[in-house]
């Protein structure tokens, strides 16, 4: 009896009725546990913050005073990892692979969205196509700077000189096919004038050159060179934006100190990898934009020359699709490489 017993109970644990309601069970606990894990509030850990340029550098600035405002709101921190190189493609590239979850993100540059993969040839992701536009975070226009022994007190004088002197003087940029190298072949296409290209991997010893005279001229954005222009260590001589900066207020435009129609403005915003859901993004960049009008990181921004934007991710994406569509234009117009 108690044999038979114990055939009929294995017969009936292995049944195929009593299999599809384990599968069933199954089924339903994986589905509940992935709801839940759904469910859960954006960020429930670290989320990582990647940046494409050596720390202490402009970039660098701007991305650590958004992360601490964000880390505010999301309640988790906000790990800021500068990861330098390949004018901003480096950095780009781990965000370009990373898991579409929103969890890292990319402080994205004209250098690493615009100028590298026109300029690159290695580089092979487009900034629309193989990444999520979540907001614009600020403009930073380009001054050109020189070394206060450098020949030339205004731009007309630097122009001039450089037309007499084909080559004979030396730019620096922070790396072949960033957009200060972009910048300047733009300004020389359009000044008519030849200078000799120097390469650095940053903003830092970059300056560190230009103040101690190796270097003659580069054009950068302000907040890595602002204390030193004010102290006299260095020169500006034009602002890239279209109107005076607060930052250096003295310092003309282009267009003002004699090169009409010329504009350089780099700018910063924060990006995920392609595929992140609407939903998220959305999430996101109503974050990013309360940050961003945060009081105290409105006047950090403000004091070293940036203007802030928080745009929506819709905003964004037209202004990176306009943005690259014009320097493509540019760059062929101009035979721009990044030799």
């Amino acid at each position: 009896m108690d044999h038979q017993r114990q055939r009929s109970g294995g017969t009936q644990c292995g049944s195929p009725l009593a299999k599809l309601r384990t599968g069933f069970a199954l089924a339903t606990a994986g589905l509940l546990l992935a709801t839940a894990v759904q469910a859960q509030p954006f960020p429930s850990r670290p989320v990582r913050l990647v940046h494409t340029f050596p720390a202490g550098g402009p970039v660098d600035f701007v991305t650590r005073g958004a992360a601490e405002e964000l880390a505010k709101l999301w309640g988790q921190p906000v790990l800021v990892d500068p990861r330098p190189g390949g004018g901003g493609s480096i950095g780009s590239e781990i965000v370009r692979v990373a898991p579409p979850d929103g969890y890292t993100l990319l402080t994205g540059t004209h250098s690493g969205m615009v100028a590298a993969p026109l300029l690159i040839p290695s580089v092979r992701y487009h900034p629309l196509k193989d990444f999520t536009p979540i907001t614009q975070m600020v403009n930073s226009p380009f001054f050109m700077i020189a070394n206060t022994q450098f020949p030339a007190a205004n731009l007309k004088e630097l122009i001039a000189l450089l037309k007499a002197n084909p080559g004979k003087f030396n730019y620096g940029s922070v790396g072949q096919g960033s957009s200060t190298h972009l910048a300047f072949e733009m300004f020389a296409f359009t000044a008519g004038v030849q200078a000799l290209h120097v390469p650095y991997k940053g903003t830092t010893p970059m300056v560190v050159d230009l103040l101690s005279g190796t270097l003659q001229l580069t054009i950068t954005s302000i907040p890595t060179v602002l204390p030193h222009v004010k102290s006299g260590k260095l020169r500006a001589i034009a602002n890239g934006s279209l109107k005076r900066s607060s930052a250096l207020p003295d310092v003309p435009t282009y267009a003002e100190a004699g090169l009409p129609g010329f504009e350089s403005v780099t700018w910063y915003g924060l990006f995920g990898p392609a595929r992140l859901s609407p939903a998220l993004v959305k999430e996101m960049s109503t974050t990013a934009q309360k940050a961003l009008a945060s009081p105290g990181l409105l006047a950090r921004y403000a004091e070293a020359g940036l203007e802030t934007i928080a745009s929506t991710p819709e905003q964004f994406r037209k202004f990176i699709g306009e943005e690259y569509d014009r320097w493509a234009r540019l760059v062929k117009a101009a035979g721009i490489t990044a030799q």
